[in-house]
Parts: structure tokens; sequence; C-alpha cells
């Protein structure tokens, strides 16, 4: 395999890790929760939170709470799957 073909390979892999925690659309057809990492669909997360540039659904209120409290460990395991977001 190409060294190109191999870097394609990462970011796709990338992009997929980051879209399983991006609730930026509201639309969003499935996500996991940012806590717990259930798979949220349909829509139905109990909350959304926006957290710098990042916005993390949420699937009950023990995850919110837990997340309001420390939200730190979440989105560094978060950024740390799916690598630092591009500046904008």
């Amino acid at each position: 395999m190409s060294l190109c073909a191999d870097r394609f390979r990462r970011r796709e892999a990338q992009a997929l890790l980051m879209s399983q925690f991006d609730a930026n659309d509201p639309d969003v057809e499935s996500v996991q929760c940012a806590v717990c990492e259930q798979w949220i669909r349909g829509g139905k997360w109990f909350a959304r939170m926006a957290c710098g540039p990042r916005t993390v659904a949420l699937c009950c209120p023990l995850c919110a709470e837990t997340f309001e409290r420390n939200p730190h460990p979440y989105l560094r395991r978060i950024e740390t799957l799916s690598g630092p977001l591009p500046p904008q």
C-alpha cells in the first residue's frame, strides 16, 4: 500500500470516529453519548451540550449530570479517538 493510500484511509477512519460523537446537526441519524458511548438514534437524546467547537449528545439525566460536573475526560477521549478539530 502506498503512503498516500495509507494516509487517506487513516483520515477516513478519523472522520468516521468523529461523526460518531458529532451532535452539531440536530437531524443526525445516530450519534454516541459522550459519557457512556451508548448509541442514540433519531435525535432521541436527553440533551446536547456545546463545548467549544464540539457539540455532544447525552443519552440520559445521569450522563448529562456527569458530563456537566467534569467534561474534560470525555472531551479528551473524543479528541483522542477522532483527533483535534481543524482550525476554522
